[in-house]
């Protein structure tokens, strides 16, 4: 039986032998810590779905030899992992020693500040989102960053604002509250300046006027959420039907992902297989 095989890509590397009592010793134009760097981030983003969260266990030892090579990206993106891991104390004391590195202070913002949410320090996660979104130095205008209207992070600060409103409970308290949920609409109108059709900001603001009983905002705000909220169950079932029927997709779309080297001895071989990831 022939098995079709697709060359995706080659790679070639020779070993010049060398006199007894002699090396020779290959050099990679890319810096090592790079290579570990991306090496990490790979492990790091395969999967990030529920319990299919890739490889962390691999992408920590990957950031602590970029750590331990000197480089800021090593704790930031220690983080990274840690935080997506649960592991909210180990996650900060990284991100400590990242901003002690030199790591970007935007990026060490945005981290502090899911981190501090997390972990019910919202006024922190507050002031983190805030300081992500006000950023300014001449690093950032030179690299044409402007996070202004980044609707993620401005989303999260609308979130933790919405929250921290929810725990002013005390009557004594409403105006704070009231404050508050203001201080919320007012982040999700600005992801709404940037894109109108944003679900979590229309889905929020509908609690939110609601709450500071505005019906007809509310009301507005719920049925634009539910007329731009995509389908799940269409989505889920299309998901589902198309794994169902390309096993060879189905099992290529996997956290992790381990092909065959020879065809099974019964069954279909999978038109994937042949290679090794």
């Amino acid at each position: 039986m022939d098995i079709p095989v697709t060359t995706i890509a080659t790679d070639r590397v020779e070993f010049p032998i060398a006199r007894s009592g002699s090396s020779t010793k290959a050099t990679s134009p890319i810096p090592l810590w790079e290579r570990w760097n991306d090496y990490g981030i790979a492990l790091l983003l395969e999967g990030s779905v529920g319990s299919e969260k890739g490889e962390l266990r691999q992408a920590l030892a990957a950031f602590a030899e970029v750590e331990r090579l000197g480089r800021p990206d090593g704790p930031l993106n220690l983080a990274r992992v840690l935080h997506k891991e649960g592991r909210l104390d180990e996650a900060v004391a990284a991100l400590r020693r990242a901003a002690a590195a030199g790591a970007p202070p935007w990026t060490v913002g945005w981290l502090s500040g899911l981190v501090n949410k997390e972990n019910g320090h919202l006024d922190e996660a507050i002031a983190n989102f805030e300081s992500v979104l006000d950023a300014s130095s001449p690093e950032m205008q030179k690299r044409g960053f402007d996070f202004s209207r980044d609707y993620e992070v401005i989303n999260e600060l609308g979130q933790t604002l919405f929250e921290r409103a929810k725990m002013e409970r005390d009557p004594s308290r409403a105006d704070r509250r009231t404050a508050l949920l203001t201080r919320a609409a007012g982040a999700f109108d600005r992801t709404l300046a940037v894109d109108s059709e944003n679900v979590v900001a229309h889905y929020a603001l509908g609690q939110i006027y609601s709450l500071l009983g505005d019906r007809e905002r509310a009301a507005n705000h719920t049925a634009l959420h539910a007329r731009y909220k995509p389908d799940e169950n269409a989505r889920d079932r299309a998901v589902a039907l198309a794994r169902a029927s390309n096993p060879a997709a189905n099992h290529a779309a996997q956290s992790i992902v381990i092909y065959r080297l020879e065809a099974p001895s019964t069954g279909p071989f999978p038109a994937h297989a042949g290679g090794a990831r």
